[in-house]
């Protein structure tokens, strides 16, 4: 669904599924910090560097801001989120995964 007047994301970004950061197994618990940074280097996604998360609304980038908290990570949250940078003429976007 676009929330926006265009689709796409915020250029270098990686996407990353949040229902995968539960384990279902446990009755949707999140899993492990070991497991949970397995899960997402496999995406590409380390905490080497400086992580910004975001989403449509900033209502599931929440969970990611604290997953990253939790791993240790610097992270900042853009909560203007996609509804803001897909309605920016000005802003630049990548279509595609």
């Amino acid at each position: 669904r676009l929330a926006a007047r265009r689709g796409g994301h915020i250029p270098r970004a990686i996407w990353y599924e949040w229902t995968e950061l539960f384990d279902r197994q446990q009755h949707l618990r999140l899993y492990p910090p070991s497991i949970l940074r397995q899960r997402l280097a496999a995406h590409g996604i380390d905490g080497t560097c400086a992580v910004v998360v975001y989403c449509q609304s900033h209502h599931r980038s929440g969970l990611a801001y604290l997953v990253a908290r939790l791993l240790g990570w610097n992270v900042r949250a853009y909560d203007g989120g996609w509804s803001e940078w897909g309605n920016r003429s000005d802003s630049l976007i990548e279509m595609g995964r």
